[in-house]
């Protein structure tokens, strides 16, 4: 009967009889199982050797694979799985007489170098083959990509500049200026000829289109409103400038009032006073009056009203033809600046209009009176 004789972790069957006494036999039993294993690993390898040159003939009479159509892709790797099944027998059957020949390792790694080597360069063009498809496809799949994510950077409003840091787009002027290279972009890479990518990158497309359109106005109605408010802002400044420069006029010609009232105030102290003046003679009777009309006051030229009775001068006002004959000439400027003080001070604060009506009825001031013989309207007292 067989036997199965565990060496290590391979399995090696050998004869064995159970009737047989193997008391004194274990040598010979050893060197039996021993030639026994050599022999049944070198039939292993020409056993394997067969295989591999059947295989080489059926791999050099196999007509080349069609690799673009889905039954030449499939048939070139199950040509190739068949091929490496072989490869991982050889590979177990070294491995299972590495420890029973190691002696013979060497030569067990050239046998399978050698063996092995017509195999690999019978798989080795299809593999080639194969590489190269996947990495033209890789390729392909990976430009439709890169032109989707060029898409994507104008959405992001991402600018690339030659020798320039990316930056992000703020102004009006730049996302102009991007929509100008999106437009050049997409004429040089339509989505059109993004195949089986054709659909998401029109989508891309159009996303990064309209965000660079709103982001355009907003960009404008921005710089717009900021133009404005800086106008506004030069207008405001320049108005207070002008309020400042006429507040300044105006104080500084307030003051220049008051250095002229403060000079005439100093001059008029530093003046003596004038002597007073003779009493005036007494004026001579008046010839009798004609009768008064039946109306109170004054009589008018025909259509105005009658005006009130003139109020008699007092006996103190002084005038300049009433002034002292022997007067010096000093002492009349003296009394000329005391007059315009005098008026000055009295016409403080009234308008023109108060100011005529003060004279008209006698009463600006003492040395000031209207026409004796006639009033403005041409009337005899």
């Amino acid at each position: 009967m067989t036997k199965i004789i565990q060496r290590g972790t391979d399995y090696i069957p050998t004869e064995f009889d159970p009737n047989d006494d193997l008391s004194g036999r274990e040598d010979s039993s050893a060197l039996a199982a021993q030639d026994s294993d050599d022999v049944r690993v070198l039939k292993q390898w020409e056993v394997l050797q067969l295989k591999v040159k059947e295989a080489v003939k059926d791999g050099k009479a196999i007509e080349p694979f069609n690799y673009s159509s889905i039954e030449g892709e499939k048939a070139a790797r199950k040509f190739i799985g068949k091929i490496k099944k072989l490869i991982t027998e050889i590979i177990a059957a070294r491995k299972a007489a590495s420890d029973i020949h190691h002696k013979r390792w060497k030569g067990m790694i050239q046998a399978e170098k050698a063996l092995t080597e017509p195999l690999e360069g019978l798989i080795q063009p299809h593999v080639d083959a194969l590489t190269e498809i996947q990495k033209a496809e890789e390729a392909r799949v990976q430009g439709h990509r890169d032109v989707i994510a060029e898409f994507q950077r104008f959405e992001q409003r991402i600018i690339r500049e030659p020798g320039k840091l990316d930056r992000v787009a703020k102004t009006s002027e730049e996302f102009d200026g991007l929509c100008e290279s999106l437009r050049v972009f997409a004429e040089e890479n339509p989505p059109e000829d993004r195949e089986e990518f054709q659909e998401e990158a029109r989508q891309a497309l159009e996303r990064a289109q309209v965000f660079l359109f709103h982001a355009g106005v907003k960009a404008r109605e921005r710089e717009a409103a900021e133009a404005q408010e800086k106008e506004e802002r030069r207008l405001q400044e320049l108005q207070q400038r002008e309020e400042r420069e006429e507040e300044i006029r105006a104080e500084a010609a307030e003051q220049g009032r008051q250095e002229e009232r403060q000079r005439i105030a100093e001059e008029q102290a530093a003046t003596p006073p004038a002597p007073p003046a003779p009493p005036a003679p007494p004026a001579p009777p008046a010839p009798p009056a004609p009768p008064a009309p039946a109306s109170p006051g004054r009589s008018r030229a025909p259509g105005f009203p009658p005006m009130p009775p003139r109020p008699a001068s007092p006996s103190s006002a002084m005038r300049p033809s009433q002034a002292p004959s022997g007067t010096a000439a000093g002492d009349h400027d003296t009394w000329r600046r005391r007059l315009a003080a005098e008026l000055l001070e009295a016409m403080r604060g009234k308008s023109l209009q108060e100011i005529a009506g003060l004279i008209a009825s006698d009463n600006l001031h003492s040395n000031v009176r209207a026409f004796a013989s006639r009033d403005v309207f041409g009337v005899r007292h």
